[in-house]
């Protein structure tokens, strides 16, 4: 039953702490990056802020990828 909790952990070389602060970073990114976007939708002339235009978000999920992480032996 550990392995759940164990294998992708591993995989990434990262604790659960580690690893739970990268998930709820990149799910509040995303968040904000859907205000974002809906804002801009509804007004065009509003660019997103933030950061969180397509390319920006692009480049947020590559450095994001468990290989591009601190500490990773991938």
């Amino acid at each position: 039953m550990m392995e759940l909790f164990t294998d992708h952990l591993r995989s990434v070389n990262e604790t659960y702490l580690q690893h739970m602060c990268v998930a709820i970073g990149l799910a509040l990114k995303f968040q904000t990056a859907t205000v974002a976007q809906f804002i801009h939708a509804l007004f065009p002339f509003i660019s997103p802020p933030l950061k969180c235009d397509v390319q920006s978000l692009i480049d947020y999920l590559e450095m994001k990828k468990p290989s591009a992480r601190k500490g990773t032996s991938q």
